[in-house]
């Protein structure tokens, strides 16, 4: 989450600002602090585990409408609750806890051989900053880590994108005309390509890039910078999980045809 906090950052002459001058420019009213931790029935090694990790700033705007309009917004984008964020991370609290206890009679009427205590297991680790973007922009950064037993855990990233004098959601219909997704994936997917040295299709997908088949498209994480505006992909997007988060910019230069 550090790494990407430095890496989404407006230039300003030679050099990218530094994390403290975001701090300093984006007033935080509060921040929702959440630690809670369960057991099937005792603290220890070798018993399932509930732990729940939630760090989430509250960003105060130009007044109290826009404050609340963007709170809501964040409620519904993240938790998908019509609500407050506060409330929204309460009820997921309580949805979560409600599901791991429910796994404890799977879990006791288990035979001893068929129990996998990281089947039960789960956990959520859910962290969130708010950088100042470029265009005045207010761009709302969220890391969710989720683990639900297998291979390894689950990892997305959400970015939510505010006018901080109205507090109203900026999307990618607000920058671009109308038709803009097709001239726009061209530009990601060539983007792609040049970045991993893929001169055809067949070699990124060889490179393990579009997998199974899996078509170029513009997500709707984006960041607007200086040069240009950086669009994120979740793992599993357009490449293995191994191959973590997938950044590309775009210079505006390149998109000043299909900008409003």
């Amino acid at each position: 989450f550090s790494a990407l906090f430095f890496l989404f950052s407006c230039n300003e002459g030679k050099g990218a600002r530094s994390a403290s001058s975001f701090e300093n420019t984006i007033i935080t009213a509060d921040t929702i602090k959440i630690c809670e931790k369960e057991y099937f029935t005792f603290e220890g090694d070798g018993n399932p585990t509930l732990k729940i990790d939630m760090r989430l700033p509250i960003v105060k705007l130009a007044n109290e409408k826009a404050t609340e309009r963007m709170d809501s917004t964040l409620a519904i984008a993240l938790f998908q609750e019509r609500t407050t964020l506060r409330e929204a991370c309460s009820t997921f609290v309580e949805k979560e806890k409600k599901d791991f206890d429910e796994a404890r009679n799977e879990y006791f009427n288990s035979s001893e051989e068929d129990i996998l205590i990281g089947y039960f297991s789960r956990y959520h680790d859910i962290n969130a900053t708010a950088l100042n973007g470029c265009n005045r922009y207010i761009s709302y950064f969220t890391m969710h880590e989720e683990y639900y037993g297998g291979a390894h855990p689950n990892t997305y990233i959400s970015i939510v994108n505010f006018d901080p004098e109205t507090g109203e959601q900026v999307t990618l219909d607000d920058i671009f005309i109308e038709g803009y997704e097709a001239p726009l994936t061209q530009l990601l997917l060539a983007e792609l390509m040049g970045n991993v040295q893929a001169n055809t299709m067949d070699e990124l997908r060889e490179k393990g890039f579009l997998f199974l088949d899996a078509e170029m498209f513009v997500p709707k994480n984006f960041f607007p910078e200086e040069n240009g505006i950086t669009f994120l992909y979740n793992r599993y997007d357009i490449a293995p999980y191994a191959y973590g988060e997938i950044t590309l910019t775009i210079d505006y230069e390149k998109l000043k045809e299909i900008m409003k």
